[in-house]
């Protein structure tokens, strides 16, 4: 989707969040088939993938618990005038136990590995346009802001030992891009590890094993051209993945074995749809159609199944699909409400 690389705020960039889905449908030339219609998106298989290799799992650990028994986070706005009202809540993949975890105007829900413990970026509360970092325990108590200041800190994501958290920040004043920082989780011993005045580096994503983070990488052009960049978890030894210059969210595998990633065409005609690779970048196989917005993926804890957002020009839902993108259906839907930035605990 075009962004304007003057002022556009991290929010609006990362994981499709909130207003995401509906600015994924607003970037269609022609209105996009509800996703109750006979245009859903359905499985495409265009490749192979490779199998990966062994390095790719060797110190990742994988979740016993069954995507059907993991909780769903997600993020819900309710447009309107006034205050901003965007709660995260949860759900059971089946959609049974919906219920609403925290009120105000909230995103970017991120679990701790051990599930005991959430951070999201909380807006709204101080300064307009602050936005700062949140961690919270797994039931909505004990919540602690763990991030001050005149700036946009968003998209928190936790290192696989739960110790640390990385996340963007983009400073209010002084016209000075978005980068990449790590801290304490307890908001201590911030540090940035990007260092280029003339880009913005979002949304950040720990690799399962600890070793690497993922950011998106957005560059000056039509339609801003993104895509995965990787860094050592100190930042050192930056490399470009992915030569797509689409790329719009992305999520690895439990295993560190692939990457789920939602891809966007802009600005002629322009579709979006969620595509699986191996973690070397290898394999690229998209699995659903691109007829109706998609994006935005997060993997079960198994590693069997995604959660994704489709996206309309009137509201959002999150939806489930097997990994290799078959058996796709509705998880949520409210039609007073948008839902994106899907969690599974």
């Amino acid at each position: 989707m075009a962004l304007e690389r003057a002022g556009h705020s991290i929010r609006a960039f990362a994981a499709l969040n909130l207003v995401a889905a509906a600015a994924l449908a607003a970037c269609t030339s022609a209105p996009s088939p509800s996703p109750g219609s006979a245009q859903t998106p359905t499985a495409i298989a265009t490749q192979t993938a490779a199998p990966p290799s062994a390095s790719a799992t060797a110190s990742a650990t994988v979740s016993s618990t069954p995507a059907a028994q993991a909780l769903i986070a997600f993020a819900r706005s309710f447009p309107g005038p006034g205050e901003c009202h965007i709660s995260i809540f949860t759900v059971m993949p089946d959609g049974s136990g919906a219920a609403e975890l925290t009120p105000g105007c909230n995103h970017a829900p991120a679990w701790s590995s051990d599930h005991q413990r959430m951070a999201l970026s909380e807006s709204g509360m101080g300064i307009p346009g602050e936005v700062h970092i949140d961690v919270l325990n797994a039931d909505g108590s004990g919540r602690v802001e763990v991030t001050t200041g005149a700036v946009e800190d968003d998209s928190p994501s936790w290192s696989p030992d739960g110790k640390k958290i990385a996340f963007a920040r983009r400073p209010i004043e002084g016209g000075e891009n978005a980068g990449i920082y790590v801290m304490n989780a307890d908001g201590t011993g911030q540090l940035k590890l990007t260092n280029d005045p003339a880009n913005d580096h979002l949304q950040p994503a720990w690799s399962p094993d600890g070793s690497t983070i993922g950011y998106l990488l957005p560059l000056p052009g039509e339609g801003t051209p993104t895509d995965i960049y990787l860094m050592n978890a100190d930042g050192a030894n930056v490399r470009r993945l992915t030569d797509l210059s689409s790329v719009q969210s992305f999520a690895w595998s439990p295993d560190g074995a692939r990457i789920a990633l939602g891809v966007a065409t802009c600005c002629v005609d322009s579709k979006s749809w969620i595509s699986v690779m191996n973690a070397d970048g290898s394999g690229l196989t998209q699995i659903t159609n691109g007829q109706a917005p998609a994006g935005d993926p997060a993997w079960s804890p198994d590693g069997t199944m995604l959660a994704f957002v489709v996206a309309t020009d009137v509201r959002s839902e999150i939806w489930l699909m097997n990994a290799d993108g078959t058996n796709q259906h509705t998880l949520t839907s409210d039609p007073k409400a948008r839902d994106a930035e899907p969690a599974w605990r």
